[in-house]
């Protein structure tokens, strides 16, 4: 898939994955987690909130060091279930990623795909990566509830 193309959209089946939940953007920079794991965005109708990706316990061991209390950020470990997803990538600025969940939730409908009310955004290049947010690259998974089958 071509990065910057922002129109192409796949069902896919992806795997478990960990994240650090940091909460929201305002907690974002005081999180220690957050510079040492690639970030990941779960938008709601209602707020953002925002996680550091880790493959699995091993990778926050590793950083024990640099964490002042390992309990505390383990108690914080979240997991998106396995299981079907709407992926798009996505290159912008992220003042504009509204507009291609809309295409995406568009794209949905007219392929009877039932979506969660959420949206899951791994930032692949961002702004410590690259200056340009023209350049910035987000990929999105939406979750499929159920594909609606008409007739």
């Amino acid at each position: 898939m071509r990065f910057g193309h922002k129109t192409a959209r796949e069902t896919e089946t992806v795997k478990a994955e960990h994240y650090i939940e940091i909460g929201l953007e305002k907690d974002l920079y005081a999180s220690e987690v957050f510079y040492f794991f690639p970030t990941v965005v779960v938008y709601t109708p209602d707020t953002k909130i925002f996680g550091a990706c880790i493959n699995n316990r091993d990778d926050l061991v590793s950083y024990t060091s640099l964490l002042p209390n390992l309990t505390d950020t383990e108690y914080h470990i979240r997991r998106f279930d396995a299981g079907h997803v709407l992926r798009s990538h996505y290159r912008g600025p992220y003042e504009s990623i509204g507009e291609h969940l809309n295409s995406m939730a568009a794209y949905a409908a007219e392929n009877s795909i039932s979506l969660a009310d959420y949206s899951i955004h791994y930032n692949i290049i961002d702004q410590f990566v690259e200056s340009d947010p023209q350049k910035y690259v987000t990929e999105i998974q939406i979750p499929i509830n159920k594909l609606v089958c008409s007739g």
